[in-house]
């Protein structure tokens, strides 16, 4: 009876990271707008990466925050930014295959995959999600990833994106 306890404190501990939500806001430094979202609370990860807005993290939980401009000609279409996306995850490595989905969302799209990275003589396996979105002729991905995901957590990924919201922070402009 003891080990079945133990087990199940290390699992709520576990999945505590990624169920309990508070209310996260990523103001997007002189675009004049804040993405906000149902998150678990965030420890900040430094990432010098150009666009970078924001890095954090939860437990086996990882959430970052790009804004640059357009990657790629050809405009802000859902379609144009899928496909310059693909072409970017042509260099990610451990891709499994055909585990990539994409689908149109309210204000973007939304891609997942999951990857399987070898460590010694076991695999890793980690559920990607990426929102692209648009916003005042800049392209967002907020990108979230989840180190091997249960059902349930992944069920809180996809909770967590529904909650996102752009907060302009000059509405009257």
């Amino acid at each position: 009876m003891t080990v079945k306890r133990i087990a199940l404190a290390l699992w709520i501990f576990c999945c505590a990271h990624v169920a309990l939500a508070d209310e996260l806001r990523i103001p997007v430094p002189g675009e004049g707008w804040t993405l906000k979202l149902d998150a678990p609370a965030m420890s900040e990860v430094p990432a010098a990466r150009e666009g970078h807005v924001y890095s954090g993290n939860a437990g086996k939980l990882n959430l970052s925050l790009h804004v640059s401009k357009p990657l790629c000609e050809g405009g802000d279409s859902d379609d144009n930014r899928y496909k310059c996306f693909v072409k970017k995850m042509q260099s990610f490595p451990y891709i499994v295959s055909n585990s990539v989905r994409a689908n149109t969302v309210a204000g973007g799209v939304q891609v997942t995959y999951l990857i399987e990275v070898p460590v010694g003589e076991r695999k890793v396996r980690a559920f990607n999600l990426y929102y692209l979105f648009v916003k005042n002729g800049k392209w967002a991905d907020l990108h979230v990833s989840l180190v091997q995901p249960s059902k349930d957590e992944l069920e809180s990924v996809f909770k967590l994106i529904e909650t996102v919201t752009v907060i302009d922070e000059n509405p009257s402009l």
